[in-house]
């Protein structure tokens, strides 16, 4: 396609020189299409360049201005947003207390009433697991950390007795690990229940109870006493957890545990042995309560709990 011509015609007016107008006419093509013509005008108005830049400078201060309001406005609106924020974290805060209880008294707090295994959390951080509560004795809200209630073996290791055995709706030993959890969240009571194998009841509470961690190896303590079992525990008070594989008792010629075939606070060696063996008469080594039933009575059921005082 061969270009055959193009005119430009630029006219300036004298009465108005900050005007122009271009037109741009005629386009050619080949030999073949001469007598067929294309006419394209364009015409384009506008200001002096000068002009056009002053106003493209106070178009670009209109806008800085504007941007600066916006940015003002997003500040507040950033602000508003922080204390929301914080609100509403406040708000999750307390829907995540109110729903992850940290005993049975909290549950029981809850409005859940029935005698039965619920979730607790107790540590932030720290999984959560099952407990029994018992919402009938006195006020309720017990969470139960021994209970037995039938033929059964607590001759266990430590590592058992650190993180628990057995079933909860039955006989089981809630774990040293999380009872101490528990008991560190504030001040604790324990109530031991007893049942003796005539059906007799007897039961023994301590203010102020409360178990070491691990380094303490689970060292127990406890206050004042009340009930009308004896105070069979006090014996105990201030003495740290053995099993038949870790001997921290206090007898030099012996291992409590393993001499009694149990697990506790012995001190050399016990005036009660609740997790000893199940209906075993021979002298201290069944579950016995000495102050209320003597050395060679093992009990029908025990079960201690605890519960904020």
């Amino acid at each position: 396609m061969e270009l055959k011509g193009l005119i430009l015609l630029l006219v300036i007016t004298t009465d108005a020189i900050d005007h122009y107008t271009v037109v741009n006419i005629y386009n050619g093509y080949n030999e073949k299409k001469a007598n067929e013509k294309d006419h394209i005008t364009t015409i384009i108005h506008g200001n002096h360049p000068f002009d056009l830049i002053g106003n493209l400078t106070s178009k670009l201060d209109a806008y800085e201005t504007r941007f600066e309001n916006l940015e003002d406005k997003i500040e507040n609106v950033t602000v508003k947003l922080d204390i929301c924020e914080a609100k509403l974290d406040q708000i999750l805060r307390s829907i995540d207390e109110n729903a992850r209880p940290r005993d049975c008294n909290e549950i029981q707090n809850l409005g859940y009433t029935r005698t039965g295994v619920y979730t607790i959390y107790p540590k932030p951080g720290v999984k959560s697991f099952q407990v029994r509560c018992d919402m009938e004795t006195t006020t309720g809200g017990w969470t139960v950390i021994q209970r037995r209630v039938s033929v059964s073996d607590f001759y266990k290791t430590w590592d058992e007795y650190k993180s628990g055995f057995g079933d909860v709706n039955e006989n089981h030993w809630l774990g040293n690990q999380a009872i101490h959890m528990i008991t560190s969240q504030g001040k604790y009571k324990l109530r031991v229940d007893l049942t003796s194998m005539e059906n007799e009841n007897a039961y023994a509470e301590y203010e102020s109870f409360l178990l070491g961690d691990t380094q303490s190896n689970y060292k127990l303590s406890f206050g004042i006493y009340s009930g009308n079992a004896g105070d069979s525990l006090r014996r105990h008070n201030n003495k740290v957890f053995s099993t038949k594989d870790r001997d921290n008792d206090e007898d030099s010629n012996a291992n409590c545990a393993q001499s009694y075939i149990g697990a506790w606070w012995y001190s050399n060696c016990h005036d009660t042995n609740l997790n000893g063996d199940y209906g075993n008469k021979a002298f201290g080594k069944g579950p016995v309560w000495r102050h209320w039933k003597g050395y060679n009575a093992p009990l029908k059921a025990t079960e201690m709990k605890i519960r904020p005082m």
